[in-house]
């Protein structure tokens, strides 16, 4: 499955990367909202999952999310933030995208992944 991780920090980026590719997952790295967004487009009927720091550069978490969906309804997101996420998600997007807060350990992120996956 392949997975798009879209977060402006690069450690986080690397440690999600190795993490998912070391379960057989295909990853695809964005270090903004804008270039996430791209990415998705261009490669929307492989990406299984997207993980999104909510604060991004450019184009924030909450709007990407939002313009995944209007372009795929069904997009599988995974929102993830430092501090409590669950308090700051607007409801629309809090009802159908799961939530990762930072830092997270790798069985979390494993986990989680592995929950969303499932779900599709």
């Amino acid at each position: 499955m392949t997975i798009l991780v879209v977060d402006d920090v690069e450690f986080v980026r690397t440690i999600c990367k190795l993490a998912l590719e070391a379960n057989g997952h295909e990853v695809i790295l964005a270090e903004d909202g804008a270039t996430g967004l791209e990415l998705f487009l261009r490669n929307a009927g492989r990406i299984g999952l997207s993980l999104i720091d909510l604060r991004l550069p450019g184009i924030e978490g909450f709007d990407l999310a939002r313009q995944m969906r209007a372009v795929n309804p069904a997009a599988n997101i995974v929102l993830m933030s430092g501090g409590n996420a669950r308090s700051s998600v607007p409801s629309d997007l809090a009802a159908n995208c799961g939530l990762l807060d930072k830092p997270f350990t790798v069985p979390a992120l494993k986990a989680l992944v592995s929950e969303r996956l499932q779900m599709n």
